[in-house]
């Protein structure tokens, strides 16, 4: 009994350890300015504060001439309405939307390892070595939806497997 205490205490500590990882890594990335497609992410993110049924419905001058969001825009809504969440309780600066975006870092990081455990791995490494991949710091200092997505589909398969067994 108190072997199986400690070992899931053990695990516990470790899947903190690991969801911490990635806030710990990406944390000097916060006052990174928004870039490449990321202001495209927060205009329809402050339009969907403005008008939730009507989100790519903005005209943005973004080729050079103004133009609607949605004829332009090929990206799913999901991170925008994330940054609208966050930019309606934090704020529209770029740290605290990139702070917002820690947590599905986090995210992936937890379901690596979970992944891995289910799978017989070591969870530790299988997380640390997902997370300080340069791909996935680069997309993670970003405020695009690649880093959601990736926690999403980690979940997603997670919970595809659990309903298999």
């Amino acid at each position: 009994m108190f072997r199986d205490n400690v070992h899931a205490a053990r695990g516990s500590l470790q899947i903190i350890a690991v969801a911490l990882a990635p806030v710990v890594l990406l944390l000097p990335f916060a006052g990174k300015p928004a870039h490449i497609d990321d202001p495209v992410y927060i205009w329809v993110a402050q339009r969907i504060l403005e008008s939730p049924l009507d989100f790519y419905g903005g005209v943005i001058n973004w080729y050079g001439a103004p133009m609607r969001v949605s004829e332009f825009n090929q990206n799913p809504p999901g991170v925008s309405f994330y940054l609208a969440i966050a930019g309606g309780v934090a704020g529209w600066n770029e740290i605290a939307l990139h702070l917002w975006m820690l947590l599905p870092a986090a995210a992936v990081s937890a379901g690596v390892y979970v992944l891995a455990k289910r799978m017989n791995a070591d969870g530790v490494m299988a997380a640390l070595l997902a997370v300080t991949a340069p791909g996935f710091v680069v997309s993670a200092s970003t405020l695009m939806a690649d880093v959601l997505m990736l926690a999403l589909y980690t979940w997603c398969v997670l919970l595809w497997i659990q309903g298999l067994d």
